[in-house]
């Protein structure tokens, strides 16, 4: 599956706990939650189950439990869901989504400097790169 626009916050949270992890049971999941902002297990179970059904989790059977794991990595998921965002929201216009993001998100001198450095990177290969430049 190449197409996580539909991912919602709660999946994604799960998935990030599981991504940390390597796998979990329901209780292991719940229990990496803050202790103020925690789902309740039956949340926690139906997402997972949610997450199985897309293909995303798969579950083994230990002893009475079910132990979750990934089959996706954080990366794809990130890319995917970058590239429902861009083709959505900003019709494909790379520019658009970075105006904004500089525009939205209150960004230090470092990460500044740092998105400067991933932008020269990626000018250098697009310039190396045969047929191009």
């Amino acid at each position: 599956m190449d197409n996580y626009s539909d991912i919602g916050s709660l999946q994604i949270r799960v998935l990030r706990i599981l991504w940390q992890r390597g796998d979990g049971t329901v209780h292991e999941v719940l229990e990496a939650f803050p202790p103020d902002d925690q789902p309740a297990y039956t949340t926690v179970l139906h997402v997972l189950r949610t997450l199985e059904r897309r293909g995303l989790v798969a579950h083994t059977k230990q002893n009475r439990q079910h132990r979750y794991r990934p089959l996706v990595d954080a990366d794809a998921v990130e890319a995917g869901a970058i590239h429902s965002l861009l083709s959505r929201m900003f019709s494909g216009s790379a520019q658009r989504l970075v105006a904004r993001l500089l525009e939205a998100a209150p960004l230090d001198s470092r990460e500044l400097e740092g998105i400067h450095r991933l932008i020269e990177a990626h000018e250098a290969e697009v310039a190396s790169s045969p047929g191009r430049g």
